[in-house]
């Protein structure tokens, strides 16, 4: 759901938003039918029962203004996330139900501050900068995979994302623009607490992972006409 509510050149945004699912995925392993060599068989290796909760939501005031400083936009959002996938495994050699059972689970808390601005000091020249203050938090982790840690200690992490993008007009449609940019993905709840099997494919959880840091440039001339 959205919210808006405008003041002349100026406006005021509220999202809402919530998801609660409930999914099963069945995987199968195949392995030679001792009947007939040439053929295989299929066999269930594992059920997954994944519950997932994910709600948030966010508040935005954007205004356009006459001078250099063309717009501006500054807000705050939140986002959590809660995971457990129960996970049934028929292990070979007889693929039974209720050989074996693990689970996995974990929630996520994001919360953010962001403001960004357009500015046009001259004709030909357009600067856009923003930037990005995020904390997240990994909590009521769980690892019930086969040899896993157990329950995983609470973490936080705090990171700020600058970016900024300039852009010069030339004569005949040419112009150069170029940019730099820093950002951070945070594994999600199946990197760390689902684990996934499939014949003699086993594939753990990573409990501990961390965010992933990229940082980047990019330069590039556009041609319009």
């Amino acid at each position: 759901g959205d919210l808006r509510k405008t003041f002349g050149d100026a406006a005021l945004t509220a999202t809402a938003f919530y998801s609660d699912s409930h999914f099963t995925t069945n995987n199968s392993t195949y392995f030679p039918d001792e009947n007939d060599i040439a053929a295989t068989t299929q066999a269930l290796n594992e059920i997954h029962q994944v519950r997932a909760h994910d709600g948030g939501g966010s508040l935005t005031w954007s205004q356009s203004l006459a001078g250099p400083l063309v717009r501006y936009m500054v807000g705050a959002d939140v986002h959590a996330i809660s995971g457990r996938d129960d996970t049934d495994h028929f292990i070979n050699p007889d693929f039974s139900p209720g050989f074996s059972t693990t689970d996995g689970h974990g929630d996520q808390t994001f919360a953010g501050a962001f403001a960004q601005a357009a500015f046009a000091p001259v004709r030909e020249l357009e600067v856009q900068a923003s930037g990005r203050l995020q904390y997240l938090q990994n909590s009521a982790g769980y690892d019930g995979s086969r040899g896993g840690v157990g329950a995983v200690p609470d973490r936080s992490y705090t990171r700020f994302d600058p970016r900024l993008d300039v852009r010069y007009s030339l004569d005949a449609g040419v112009a150069l623009r170029g940019a730099y940019y820093e950002s951070f993905r945070a594994p999600n709840i199946g990197d760390q607490f689902y684990t996934y099997a499939a014949g003699g494919f086993v594939q753990l959880p990573s409990p501990f992972l961390r965010p992933e840091d990229a940082r980047g440039g990019e330069v590039g001339l556009d041609y319009s006409q």
